[in-house]
């Protein structure tokens, strides 16, 4: 009686190399599906000049970079582990979009800057403005030569006050006390427009550090995975091995990927599950 036929052990690694190849690569790019979905939620709808805008703009991309580069190690474990051409084409079309990347986490360091500064200014508007009109009425008050001047000059602070007793005064009497009132509400003013500012860019320093300490990771993370690109397809590039790189049809990349001693251990994964 004939002996029933098993398939091959050599056939049932390189069908699970397949398949496993082929998991990874599409999470990969369901991580590059998730990164897409987040930019286009922190870009809509665009406001290119709103400083609020172009921080939500820098901490959407940020919050969402892990997902690319997760999804660039899934694909190039893929190819690692099964070799498979229509991943490895995905693969080094992902690649060619690396150095533009970088470029662009560069970018957000001034554009981070500049929104922040802008904010500053914006927020400390309304205080300026009531320390200029408060300015201006004292500068009228204290140039007053009648009783009637002082009035028209103190109907005009804010919320249309009542006037102050004390017009039967001597008029410089009552008009120093007058100035010397709104110069003292100028200084609290002041002084509160001093605390705030200097509390915002403490705070704001805090922010650009981590957001500029981020960007440089994701920049030099991105270049490195470029510059891996640039070297394969250099003429005369060599490998860590001493051997030229080349990039004709006899030498796929995941000919070169297998010779690599960091990949030849990703290569084991196949056999954990047979």
């Amino acid at each position: 009686m004939a002996a029933p036929m098993t398939n091959p052990p050599i056939a049932d690694e390189t069908l699970l190399r397949r398949q496993t190849g082929r998991i990874l690569g599409q999470v990969g790019l369901g991580l590059f599906a998730v990164f897409v979905v987040s930019l286009l939620s922190a870009l809509l709808p665009p406001r290119p000049f709103d400083p609020l805008w172009q921080l939500q703009v820098v901490t959407g991309l940020l919050q969402a970079s892990v997902y690319p580069l997760l999804g660039m190690a899934l694909l190039y474990l893929a190819v690692a582990i099964s070799g498979s051409e229509r991943v490895r084409d995905r693969l080094e079309l992902a690649r060619r979009f690396c150095p533009p990347v970088a470029l662009a986490f560069l970018l957000l360091l001034p554009l981070q800057l500049s929104a922040q500064l802008r904010l500053g200014i914006r927020s400390d508007i309304p205080l300026d403005r009531r320390i200029g009109d408060l300015s201006q009425i004292r500068t009228a008050a204290a140039a007053s030569n009648s009783i009637g001047d002082l009035a028209e000059a103190l109907r005009r602070l804010p919320g249309s006050p009542q006037l102050p007793p004390g017009f039967n005064r001597p008029l410089p009497q009552f008009r120093e006390e007058v100035v010397r009132q709104i110069s003292a509400d100028l200084d609290d003013l002041r002084e509160r427009r001093r605390g705030q500012q200097l509390q915002r860019r403490l705070a704001q320093v805090g922010v650009f550090l981590r957001a500029a300490s981020l960007s440089l990771v994701f920049a030099s993370l991105f270049a490195s995975i470029g510059g891996v690109a640039l070297r394969l397809s250099l003429p005369g590039s060599r490998r860590d091995d001493g051997e030229p790189v080349t990039r004709g049809r006899n030498e796929s990349l995941e000919v070169m990927l297998r010779k690599a001693p960091t990949v030849r251990k990703f290569r084991g994964l196949g056999s954990w599950f047979s």
